[in-house]
């Protein structure tokens, strides 16, 4: 992927997005608020009406995985946040381990969108609910898109591997493991999910969340370190793990748009309804025929994919 290319849909927003990031980065469903910060500037630039997502609204409680995942299962389902639930010793089993953590968080992300779509297929104003349900779904992807880029070592890939990472964890092509040859996905193992990550032979996993995820800069010795890829002065990997998510939510949801009519689409933003031909008609002086409304399109984000799918 060439970034010196990208729309400035994308830029500008990702700009204050990183000049309002120092000292922060992911986190967890336990304390959100970098995961909001992200899909918060992806939705504005997108689109969304504020009264989607703003604090107060009622929006904020679909942005992000805001309560536990799973009780039963040790706090967190994996898929949610593309982690490891074991321990890896060795360079095979690592790698095979990664994978397969990716590839499940890949299909989740991809089911959450045809459910996405599944809810607003016909969906008219009227059915809050289903919007409710397709913006749920919306969150639990956007949450699991963006913890990859920081529970992987995303950042340590070269440009062909970053590039097909994207389209992967997005849904856009299937994951295939000879892409992606040199994945590590973090274990949660000894992390969030406790216990010691070490095998019962007291050998220690070689990719432990606690020292290679880039969700926050203090305590993470990884998320400090100089970006090998740096795209500006002094980017350490867990800016640029933020940065990447950040272009994979735009994609995300442009992958969306793609696969819905416009007026579910702009349900889906809570964009008002387009004034009809009629309706101008009873309210307008008479002169010529009204245009007909069109429904507000997304600055930029169709095409998106087409646009970087060249570069």
């Amino acid at each position: 992927m060439r970034f010196d290319r990208r729309p400035i849909l994308i830029a500008f927003p990702l700009a204050l997005l990183l000049l309002e990031s120092t000292g922060l980065g992911f986190s967890s469903f336990l304390q959100n608020h970098v995961h909001s910060r992200i899909t918060v500037a992806a939705l504005s630039a997108t689109g969304f009406a504020p009264s989607t997502y703003s604090q107060g609204s009622g929006g904020a409680r679909w942005i992000d995985v805001d309560q536990p995942d799973d009780m039963s299962s040790g706090f967190t389902v994996p898929r949610y946040h593309c982690t490891r639930d074991s321990v890896s010793t060795d360079r095979a089993s690592l790698a095979s381990a990664s994978f397969a953590a990716f590839e499940a968080t890949a299909a989740e992300v991809r089911a959450r969108r045809a459910a996405i779509v599944g809810a607003l297929h016909g969906v008219t104003a009227a059915q809050t609910d289903r919007i409710g349900i397709a913006r749920a779904h919306l969150g639990y992807a956007l949450h699991a898109i963006q913890d990859a880029y920081a529970h992987s070592n995303w950042v340590d890939l070269d440009a062909a591997s970053r590039s097909a990472f994207e389209s992967m964890i997005i849904g856009n092509v299937k994951p295939d493991r000879r892409r992606l040859a040199r994945l590590s996905v973090c274990s949660w193992v000894g992390g969030l999910l406790g216990g010691s990550p070490t095998d019962g032979a007291g050998r220690a996993d070689l990719y432990p969340h606690d020292a290679f995820c880039k969700d926050d800069d203090g305590g993470y010795p990884e998320a400090v370190k100089p970006a090998p890829h740096p795209a500006r002065s002094g980017e350490t990997k867990r800016m640029a793990a933020e940065a990447g998510a950040y272009v994979a939510t735009i994609a995300y949801l442009a992958s969306i748009e793609k696969r819905v009519t416009a007026r579910e689409w702009d349900l889906f933003r809570g964009v008002p309804a387009p004034v009809t031909p009629t309706a101008a008609r009873s309210v307008a002086a008479p002169g010529p025929e009204p245009a007909k409304a069109k429904s507000s399109p997304t600055p930029g984000i169709t095409g998106t994919l087409d646009a970087r799918a060249g570069n």
